[in-house]
């Protein structure tokens, strides 16, 4: 009498961890291997089917599907595949399963196994897994990040990207190669494998490690060690492939987030445009600390703040770089986000006279662009039509003229006080003077994000202010 409760709850718990053991059993799995990806497996409890893109079919049975070990057996059930059997094994990490598959076919193959490798991605629940990161979109063109020798350009990649599935493709002399995948949210390795009888030295399967949304490298077995082959982004990522944030979760590095910064400010995105200049600021990233700065004085994207945008110009002043250097001047000649100091003012302008011409000139632009087709002549005009619309930001335009009337008429009163008395008249004048100083520092920023278009648009203003 005295085992039968002790029996009785023995039975409960082989009960309670059948369930459970149930209850993890997965109800769809996207898998890859040897042969291709594409395969769609379902399962209703430890039994289930299989269609893969070319019409093949299989009955499923899963063995054994825990931490330690997954087990599933196979059973074509096409015409043409029967008495085709697989064992696939494997190991879970995450919501990844990657191991070996066991080829069996009688009167095939001289009656010998044959093993591939193979991965899945388990898919979940839908209210699951809108609660995950979405995975970076790595659509693009990428290149390999090795020395161009003996004339070889290192190889360029077309990454597409699907939903879950990723498709790497490349091309030599002989045709064009690709490689398929599964990317799911969270993991850093997908599994690639291609249909490709390769001679050229290409693997057929392909480990693909993402460090983060423009950089991702692939380990290649070599003796007596492992090479890893980097692969950059080269074509412009796009402000939403990568969520911004202050911890930079997504370990975008500054050069890029620039880029994305770009991006956000041509799709008329303020906020992000802020996001992404603030990141690669706080990289040290000299360029972005000036942008930054430059976002924060005209309150682009972030309430403006005028001793932090003095912060941060400085930041990337002290690092040469000269739109900092531009920065400097104009807050030292204005007085706002520093006292008022003429001779500084025109200290760090000389330094950006000295740097600004220098780094145009130097910039790399595209065969063929309206920079490239120029003469060293025309290329003169335009950087002192540039120069000189930087020095509207500095004096002399719409809003400056409105200060200084009020100064006029208050011999007594400070730059800080008519700034002050300017802004609560808020005349029809002094509105159309803040739109028009907000457009120039747009323009400005434009110009400093890149693109002829921006440049060829700041001298065109520039030439009309000086009709």
């Amino acid at each position: 009498m005295r085992i039968r409760p002790v029996g009785g709850i023995l039975v409960s718990l082989a009960f309670c961890c059948t369930l459970a053991v149930a209850q993890s059993l997965p109800a769809k799995l996207s898998e890859c291997e040897t042969y291709g990806c594409g395969g769609e497996w379902k399962f209703s409890g430890r039994k289930g089917t299989a269609h893969w893109p070319k019409g093949v079919e299989a009955e499923l049975t899963i063995e054994r599907f825990d931490k330690d070990q997954v087990i599933i057996r196979r059973r074509d059930t096409n015409t043409g595949n029967l008495g085709a059997t697989a064992v696939y094994t494997g190991i879970i990490h995450g919501r990844r399963i990657s191991g070996d598959a066991t080829y069996n076919w009688p009167g095939h193959w001289g009656n010998k196994p044959v093993v591939v490798q193979w991965s899945a991605t388990i898919e979940e629940d839908a209210s699951i897994a809108s609660s995950r990161p979405k995975p970076f979109a790595l659509a693009g063109i990428w290149q390999a990040d090795l020395k161009a020798e003996n004339g070889l350009v290192p190889p360029q990649y077309k990454i597409d990207q699907t939903g879950d599935t990723i498709k790497i493709c490349t091309k030599d002399g002989h045709g064009e190669y690709c490689w398929m995948g599964v990317y799911a949210a969270g993991d850093p390795l997908i599994h690639l494998s291609s249909e490709h009888d390769f001679t050229n030295g290409l693997p057929r399967l392909l480990d693909v490690v993402i460090e983060n949304p423009d950089r991702i490298h692939s380990p290649f077995k070599n003796v007596p060690g492992e090479v890893k082959v980097t692969t950059s982004r080269i074509s412009p990522p796009r402000v939403d492939d990568a969520a911004c944030d202050d911890a930079n979760t997504a370990k975008v590095e500054a050069y890029f987030a620039i880029l994305r910064a770009k991006d956000a400010f041509d799709r008329k995105d303020p906020s992000k445009f802020a996001c992404w200049l603030h990141s690669g600021a706080m990289q040290g990233n000299a360029r972005a600390e000036s942008l930054y700065g430059g976002a924060l004085y005209a309150g682009i994207g972030v309430a403006p703040d005028y001793q932090a945008a003095f912060q941060w110009a400085k930041k990337g002043a002290d690092s040469h770089d000269f739109f900092g250097e531009f920065m400097l001047a104009m807050i030292y000649q204005t007085g706002k986000g520093a006292p008022a100091d003429p001779q500084k003012s025109r200290e760090w302008l000389a330094k950006f006279d000295a740097d600004f011409p220098k780094e145009l000139q130097q910039q790399q632009r595209p065969p063929g662009s309206w920079w490239d087709r120029m003469s060293p002549e025309q290329r003169q005009v335009v950087i002192r039509a540039t120069r000189a619309f930087f020095d509207m930001q500095i004096g002399g335009g719409a809003m400056d003229g409105l200060v200084a009337e009020q100064m006029r008429n208050n011999p007594r009163m400070t730059r800080s006080q008519a700034e002050s008395q300017v802004e609560q008249n808020n005349s029809a004048a002094y509105r159309d003077a803040q739109e028009q100083q907000q457009s120039g520092f747009s323009t400005m920023l434009k110009m400093m994000l890149g693109g002829d278009e921006q440049l060829n648009e700041v001298v065109r203003k520039s030439q009309q202010r000086q009709k």
